[in-house]
């Protein structure tokens, strides 16, 4: 195995795939000589979800078991899923193996109904290239009007995939516009048989509340209220295009700030400071983390932890600069073969008798042993661990 690749990978891999050179042809390569590994990253959030892509386009092309490649796109979030099927259709990948890998993994989703109610289009997309534009045309046949061979045939295609085929049905029934107020045709037929009787189309009505929202939109934009901007904003374009962007943003859902989950150890180091509690650092990292898989690094380092008044923030973010920094200490002294702290700032000296409390001023200066600013930081970008807004700077050399 090609520990250099697997090294710069880890490095890289949260940046997106158009900003890196020859990542491409990296990761190409990473699924060549090391599949099982990629099998596993395919389902980790923490790589960018091009980057996921990439490698779940090699891993079609490997001999790696289906089911394990489905185990791991199960773990995906819906939003990445289809942004990683839509990268097979753009690389033109298909074949019964891909096809397979899509609907094993995009149909039995709990949360199949509201991801095909919010990303309609893609879904389709998705639905056409992994089953041809043939077969999902008879889908659309034989979802119109029930025969026991349509039957027969849609749940060899698709719903033998699902966990619940009832549901999955209405899904399909939805993809292929059943239910939707359909515009008379304006073409007149060239032929005319009298003998021959149109079937009728069926009419569907949904269980499912987001699909019913969904179709209630496309009559009139206030049936989508709660929706997704998004999603609102492309039924606008094709069924509301006179609705003006007032209405719009008046019916969307409030879109939700974006911000991480505080782990483990920050949750228990707020709560330390906020309770004055006499719990030490290590006592909370013992409790918070599992330093046992943490790999040992062989380097000489020294931290900066600023815990002056500035780092106890407010509101919702109170105690949240210094939680980290103190986490991240906590966790390099682990780690680190040799590191020394300097602290700026608290209420006590980190050594090991509760946890101290932001106080004081920002006094960088005793920070002069370190010699952080003879050299530039840049040059050494891969031994910062934090900047001074988070509370902590780290600086090292191997």
């Amino acid at each position: 195995m090609n520990t250099v690749l697997i090294r710069t990978f880890v490095e890289n891999r949260r940046q997106p795939l158009n900003r890196l050179d020859s990542t491409a042809s990296q990761l190409d390569e990473l699924c060549q000589l090391a599949p099982e590994f990629c099998v596993l990253v395919i389902g980790d959030e923490r790589t960018h979800v091009t980057q996921r892509s990439q490698l779940l386009a090699g891993l079609v092309r490997s001999s790696i078991k289906r089911e394990k490649i489905v185990t791991q796109l199960l773990k995906v979030a819906d939003g990445d899923l289809l942004r990683m099927l839509d990268g097979l259709r753009r690389r033109r990948l298909n074949g019964r193996r891909v096809r397979e890998l899509g609907l094993a993994s995009l149909v039995p989703r709990p949360h199949f109904a509201q991801v095909a109610a919010h990303h309609r289009t893609r879904v389709v997309r998705i639905f056409k290239h992994l089953l041809g534009e043939r077969t999902w045309s008879s889908i659309r046949r034989f979802l119109t009007v029930a025969t026991p061979d349509g039957d027969r045939f849609v749940h060899a295609k698709v719903l033998r995939f699902a966990a619940d085929t009832a549901k999955a049905r209405e899904v399909l029934c939805f993809l292929a516009g059943l239910g939707f107020d359909q515009r008379p045709s304006t073409r007149r037929p060239w032929l005319i048989v009298p003998w021959f009787n149109k079937p009728e189309r069926l009419t569907i009505s949904f269980d499912n509340e987001g699909l019913r929202q969904s179709v209630a939109a496309r009559r009139a934009l206030y049936g989508g209220e709660g929706m997704p901007r998004e999603t609102l904003s492309g039924i606008r374009g094709t069924y509301h295009p006179d609705a003006s962007a007032k209405v719009l943003r008046s019916v969307a859902a409030p879109a939700k700030p974006r911000h991480l989950v505080d782990g483990p150890l920050t949750q228990a180091l707020k709560r330390a400071m906020a309770e004055n509690d006499s719990t030490s650092l290590d006592q909370l990292v013992d409790r918070a983390s599992a330093i046992g898989s943490f790999p040992q690094v062989d380097v000489r380092a020294a931290v900066v932890l600023d815990l002056s008044s500035s780092t106890m923030s407010s509101g919702e973010r109170l105690f949240h600069p210094a939680a980290l920094g103190l986490a991240l200490v906590g966790l390099l002294e682990r780690t680190v073969r040799d590191l020394k702290l300097f602290q700026v700032g608290g209420s006590i000296v980190l050594d090991g008798h509760g946890v101290p409390r932001p106080s004081g001023a920002t006094d960088l200066a005793t920070a002069r042993e370190v010699k952080i600013f003879s050299r530039s930081v840049t040059t050494c970008h891969h031994l910062v661990y934090g900047t001074f807004s988070n509370g902590v700077l780290a600086y090292g050399s191997p």
